[in-house]
């Protein structure tokens, strides 16, 4: 049973027209009228938003665009939660983990015909790049972030990477929604158990760690300094 009041709020700016449903819940306080009198008070709680809706309608209206609802929904009452999702006609059915990893294997094919040195940088540039559009919201691009990587890596031209892609990954999409752990997992290599917790740039396997599948071992050279000096201290101590 949810209490609410549903606001339908309609703005139109340079960038756009958005339609907005934000679902306000009313609260109850006290407070001391002009007589100083205890009185009971009914507001809206409009600072505690926990469903909402944002939707693009130019984005919506012409179909050009993989983002054009944003959705912001109560974690706590997943009834509540998925009934707005319907009432909103969201359909949550795209497996961004499925085309982030298509991509990923992209990203990594494109790198072995580089150099190791602008592969590296390559990897870290498309990482930070797709978190970043994920961070505002926004779709990945393939073009939009091969411009990018031309302004970053001066030996790109602006097409460089989405050529790549064209060629060589024809059933790639051209834009996607990038799921962030994978991202981060595809420079990075953590893991933890109960005594242990580990993470490091991929790029370190072979170089400042080497792994020995048959003793399951890691040997770590050019330790942090900050990490040295606390096993040198504990050493000490101890």
């Amino acid at each position: 049973m949810l209490d609410a009041y549903v606001f339908f709020i309609l703005e139109k700016i340079e960038a756009g027209e958005f339609l907005y449903v934000v679902v306000v819940e009313p609260m109850n306080g006290i407070y001391f009228d002009a007589d100083i009198i205890l009185s009971d008070s009914y507001y809206l709680d409009s600072s505690g938003f926990s469903l909402a809706a944002k939707i693009n309608l130019l984005d919506w209206d012409q179909d050009n665009s993989l983002t054009y609802v944003a959705l912001l929904r109560a974690r706590g009452d997943k009834e509540v939660s998925d009934a707005f999702t319907r009432f909103i006609g969201f359909s949550d059915k795209h497996d961004i983990k499925s085309d982030t990893n298509d991509f990923l294997q992209t990203v990594e094919h494109f790198s072995q015909t580089l150099d190791d040195t602008t592969a590296k940088r390559t990897r870290t540039k498309v990482v930070d790049y797709c978190l970043e559009q994920k961070k505002t919201g926004k779709p990945v691009i393939i073009s939009e972030l091969s411009n990018s990587l031309s302004q970053d890596i001066k030996s790109y031209e602006p097409d460089h990477f989405s050529r790549f892609v064209e060629t060589k990954a024809t059933a790639m999409k051209s834009e996607f929604i990038p799921d962030s752990s994978q991202l981060r997992n595809y420079i990075r290599i953590s893991g933890r158990n109960d005594s242990l917790s580990m993470s490091f740039a991929s790029a370190c396997l072979g170089n400042e760690i080497v792994y020995d599948a048959g003793s399951d071992s890691l040997t770590i050279k050019n330790i942090p300094p900050a990490l040295k000096a606390r096993l040198l201290k504990h050493l000490k101590d101890n």
